[in-house]
Formats: structure tokens, sequence, C-alpha cells
């Protein structure tokens, strides 16, 4: 009876797992029958136990197989068939009159604010000044511009962590492309990029995507505002700087409302208050929108991971402060490090204005009024509004063009793509 004893202590005796995954961890179905010898009588427990184990192993190689394969092959179904993604399915035409006007006015908006960026300031001196600059500090810039990708994909990992937990190479290849179109087409006529391209490598649905976009560009302005004000308390600026901050710390306040009201009690908020006033058809806009937005907000319940987001914003938008700082010490600059807040909020508020590619003309100007602010010439804010201009928008070609091989789609199909959405 000792052996039978030992037996049965044996099979109560919890296994250990020794670093491999053990079969209590897999559903009832995945598991292995008890297996039995040739005379009909079951195997002892510690071959059962190898047994579950082999099983174990094999579904774990199984499921590691197929998420490599997707990550690889995003648009391989199981059965071999190429799926067809939302980039290649039934192309919409493009509205040519509506590319030609917003191509039209970005220009018109470009070219004025290059003019008068550019005015009364002779070539002689802009060209001294571009001389003046030192190449060390150009390589700290364009080092620092490469790392803001990277932080853009980091902060968007977090985002998206309550929708799929992606990696951070794959986010980097879809934000270096979104953000190239973005840089190369017009009035920023490329942002439908980034959530079709990511809905197409990752098989994320496009409204959760874009309720995500949301919640990024409200943190996008709470960081805004934040960086605003570190400026208005660091620098002695005149009165229309206080009176600009005031407006935008308004509008971020009525959109954090809008958000949240939405989140918290639905479309009653918006018929309530700002639908009253907006007529039948923007009303229905903006409530697709939010409706669309839901899915996306899912995060907010989660405080630890909104803090944890706004902590990467604040971090990724303070390297193009840095960047700003560098170009100004290697221009040569006896200015303080609030300075470089200023031209970033400056450069930020430009933003808003229908630019033309790569932000040409209303770059400068807002280079220009920062830097004017703190006594520095005309020519020499001109020049270095150039220089930070041509660092950000190359190092964001650059990547763009790396990544592009990579998602596996063309710019021709992505151009109209981006621009029938928009259209």
């Amino acid at each position: 009876m000792a052996p039978q004893l030992r037996h049965r202590a044996a099979g109560r005796r919890k296994p250990q797992r020794h670093g491999r995954t053990h079969a209590a961890v897999l559903p009832r179905a995945h598991r292995s029958r008890p297996r039995r010898r040739r005379d009909g009588a079951r195997l002892g427990a510690r071959k059962q136990l190898a047994v579950d184990r082999h099983g174990a192993r094999q579904l774990e190689q199984r499921r590691s197989r197929r998420a490599r394969n997707r990550y690889r092959n995003p648009d391989r179904l199981r059965n071999g068939s190429r799926r067809e993604s939302p980039i290649e399915k039934n192309p919409k035409p493009v509205k040519r009159t509506a590319l030609a006007r917003s191509l039209a006015v970005s220009i018109v908006v470009g070219g004025v604010c290059l003019y008068l960026a550019a005015r009364r300031v002779e070539a002689g001196d802009l060209t001294a000044a571009l001389a003046r600059f030192d190449p060390f500090y150009l390589a700290v810039a364009v080092a620092i511009s490469l790392a803001i990708q990277v932080a853009r994909a980091i902060r968007w990992q977090l985002e998206l962590r309550p929708l799929a937990r992606l990696p951070l190479f794959l986010l980097w290849q879809v934000i270096a492309v979104a953000y190239m179109m973005i840089n190369v087409l017009p009035a920023r006529l490329g942002e439908p990029v980034r959530p079709l391209l990511l809905s197409w490598k990752s098989g994320l649905g496009v409204p959760p995507i874009v309720g995500n976009w949301v919640f990024e560009k409200t943190m996008d302005t709470a960081a805004l505002v934040v960086f605003i004000h570190l400026a208005l308390l660091t620098n002695d600026l005149p009165d229309w700087a206080y009176r600009a901050a005031e407006g935008s710390l308004i509008g971020f306040a009525l959109l954090a409302t809008l958000v949240i009201g939405f989140w918290l009690r639905g479309e009653q908020v918006v018929t309530a208050t700002i639908g009253r006033v907006l007529p039948g058809g923007a009303r229905d806009w903006l409530l697709g929108i939010l409706r669309s937005a839901r899915a996306g907000l899912e995060i907010l319940p989660d405080r630890r991971l909104v803090a944890l987001v706004f902590a990467a914003t604040l971090g990724l938008w303070f390297l193009p402060v840095l960047s700003s700082y560098v170009v100004m010490l290697g221009f040569g600059f006896d200015l303080p490090f609030s300075a470089a807040f200023v031209v970033f909020v400056a450069i930020g508020l430009g933003t808003a204005l229908p630019h033309p590619p790569g932000m040409f003309g209303v770059f400068q100007i807002a280079a220009v009024v920062a830097l004017e602010l703190f006594g520095i010439a005309k020519a020499e804010a001109l020049a270095y509004g150039l220089v930070l201009n041509a660092i950000q928008f190359f190092t964001l070609i650059a990547q763009g063009l790396v990544a592009l091989p990579l998602v596996g789609v063309g710019v021709g199909r992505l151009t109209r793509e981006a621009l029938s959405d928009r259209a």
C-alpha cells in the first residue's frame, strides 16, 4: 500500500512551474485528456503533467506565431488570402475643387506671412546672420528633432493601452509616415493618414482611434496652456500677449467642458448648450465626432493612465522648446531659456492658420514676432526661423521616407485617401 499512498500524495501535490506555462493556466478545452497505458491504467501524475506541459507549450507557440505573423504581414488573413485595407478598399474620388481651394488659401496665407517676416530685411544682413550659426548646435538640434517622433510613439502607446498593446516600432512607423504627409500636404490635410494606417496595420477600428485622437488633442491643448502661462510668468511681455493667453485659456476650458460633459452625460450636454446656437448641419457634425470619440475616451476613468499621458505630453512638447533654445545658442543670442517658451507658443498658435506645406511663412512670422519681443534684430530673427523650420521639416521628411517602405503603402495612395477624406 505504501507505493499507492505515495502515488496519491504526488497527485495532490501542487506542481512547480519552473518558468514554463503550466496546464492550469490553459482553458479546459485546451488541456490534454488523461492518457492511459496499453494495459488500460492511467499514467502517473508526473507523466500526465509532462503531457499537459507539452500541450501548453504547443498552444503558446501557436499564439506567439500568430501574433508575429500579424505584425509582419498585417494584410494576410489566416487562410493566406490578402485582406483589403481601409486605404485600398473603395477609394473615394478626390474633390479637386475643394483641394485647389485649400491649396490656394494656404499658399496665399504662407506667402503673406513670409512677406511680412522678410519685409525691410536686406539680403546681405540675412546671409550674414545665417553664416554666424554654429554647426555644432545644428547637430544637437537635429538629434532632438529626431527624438520627438520617438516621444510621440511612446505617448501614443500609453494612450492606446485601453484598446490594445501595440509595439513601439509599429507606432513609430505610422507616426513617421503620417507626419510626413501632414508636412507635405497643405492645411494639415494629411491628418486622416494616421488613424487609417494604424487601423490597417493593427486591425483596430477607425472610430476608437479617432476618439483617441480627440483625447490626444485635449492633452496637447492643456500642455499648450501650461507653456503659455510659463511664458507669461517668466517673461515681461506686452499686454496683448496676456490677452491672447486669456483667450487660449477660455478656449481650452470650453473644449475640456464639452468633452468631459459628453463623456458623463451624453448628447444632452451638446443639445442643451452649444447645440442651440449651431445650425443643424454643424450640430450633427459635432455630435458625430463626439459619438465616434466615445470609444477612444475609455482612457478617462483610469486616472493613473491619464496622469501618465499628461506627463508624457509635457515631456514631448518640452523637446521642441529645448530644440528652439539650442538654435538660439547656435546663433549666439543672449536670451534666457524662458524665451524658448515664447517662441514655442507663438509657433503653436500659428499652426491654427491654414498654412502651406512645411509651415513655410507661418513659421517665420511667428519666430520674428516672438524674438522681436526680446530685442532681436529682424534679420537675425528671420534667419533663426528659417533654420529652425528647416531642421524640423527635413527631419520629419527623412523619418517618413525611412518608414514608408515598412508600412507597405505608397505615397500616391496615402495622398488620395487623405484628400478624399478631407475634401
